[in-house]
C-alpha cells in the first residue's frame, strides 16, 4: 500500500503544525499539533505516540486494512522528522531578529 505523509504548517498562526497520511485506499488521518512555546521533545517519544492515536482512531473506524498494510515503523521515523523540522522552524523564529527592534 501507498502510504504518504505531508507536512502542515499553520500559514495564519507559524505554532501550528501537522502531518497528512495519506492511505493507498484513499483514506486519510491528521495528526496536528499547536505549540505553546516550547519545543516538542522528545521527538521519538512524540512520534510513537502521535502514531499510536492514528492506529487506535483507525480500528475504531473500521480501517483493519489500512492499519495491516501500513510500515509504521517508516510513519513514525517520518512523524519523528516532520517534529524535527517543526522544532527547529520553533527556534529559528525565536533566534531571528524581530521587525522594528534595535
Amino acid at each position: 500500500m501507498d502510504t504518504q505523509l505531508h507536512r502542515l504548517e499553520g500559514t495564519s498562526n507559524p505554532r501550528a503544525g501537522g502531518v497528512l497520511i495519506r492511505y493507498g485506499t484513499g483514506r486519510s488521518s491528521l495528526i496536528e499539533w499547536l505549540g505553546d512555546g516550547r519545543l516538542i521533545l522528545p521527538t521519538l517519544h512524540a512520534a510513537k505516540r502521535y502514531v499510536a492515536e492514528v492506529i487506535a482512531d483507525l480500528q475504531a473506524s473500521d480501517g483493519h486494512a489500512e492499519v495491516q498494510q501500513t510500515n509504521w515503523t517508516s510513519v513514525i521515523a517520518a512523524v519523528q522528522r516532520h517534529i524535527e523540522d517543526w522544532n527547529a522552524t520553533q527556534l529559528a523564529s525565536i533566534k531571528a531578529p524581530q521587525v522594528g527592534s534595535h
